[in-house]
């Protein structure tokens, strides 16, 4: 009789790989013993398997090559190589435990960005709508859209022969300006100094 396995002994499968012991456990259903162990291997992966076909023999029909008589066979090893093992496995394991936990929040930030960056899209577009639904003059929207103060300045000069009061108030409000009342042609040049100052500012961040 082969003796029952126990807890952080090495077992090698008839295909060479190796495995430790966890421990053994009852099956709730059947109450069947049922033998827990981790491979020592790719990502040490758990497993349950029946006592019974933990120990039984290989099946050398189907697996002609099979150099053990059983399916899983106790490795005898000094103490100290056991121990060795042992902790190999305690710091792998902790290795594929931390890798995963680091590929599960890169994937909830992933997540979150995306999430983010969606709903800054929609904001966006509402925003657009509005404009557009108040009649706004196309090159007002591409000011408003501009991603740096050069573009809103080269937008801003190619408005200067058909600006009218309207445009100025909506292209200063929507960069929290304030222009003093006057011509639009005062009133332009004062928009333009201060995107003069705000583009300075800018390249020298």
């Amino acid at each position: 009789m082969r003796s029952v396995p126990r807890s952080q002994e090495i077992y090698r499968h008839f295909r060479g790989n190796l495995y430790q012991i966890i421990t053994l456990a009852e099956h709730s259903e059947t109450g069947d013993t049922m033998v827990i162990y981790q491979a020592m291997y790719g990502a040490f992966k758990v497993y349950a398997r029946p006592l019974s076909l933990f120990m039984d023999k290989a099946d050398k029909d189907k697996y002609p090559e099979a150099r053990q008589e059983y399916r899983f066979e106790l490795q005898t090893e000094p103490p100290e190589k056991r121990k060795e093992h042992i902790a190999e496995l305690t710091a792998a394991s902790r290795q594929v435990a931390y890798a995963k936990e680091q590929e599960k929040q890169a994937e909830q930030e992933e997540q979150a960005e995306q999430e983010e960056q969606a709903e800054q899209e929609e904001q966006a577009e509402d925003a657009g709508a509005g404009w557009e639904a108040e009649g706004v003059d196309p090159m007002v929207m591409k000011f408003l859209n501009a991603d740096s103060y050069e573009q809103r300045l080269q937008i801003l000069s190619g408005l200067r022969h058909r600006i009218t009061q309207d445009m100025i108030g909506t292209m200063a409000a929507a960069m929290e300006l304030e222009i003093a009342d006057g011509e639009p042609e005062a009133r332009y040049e004062e928009l333009r100094r201060c995107l003069l100052t705000m583009r300075r500012f800018e390249t020298r961040r």
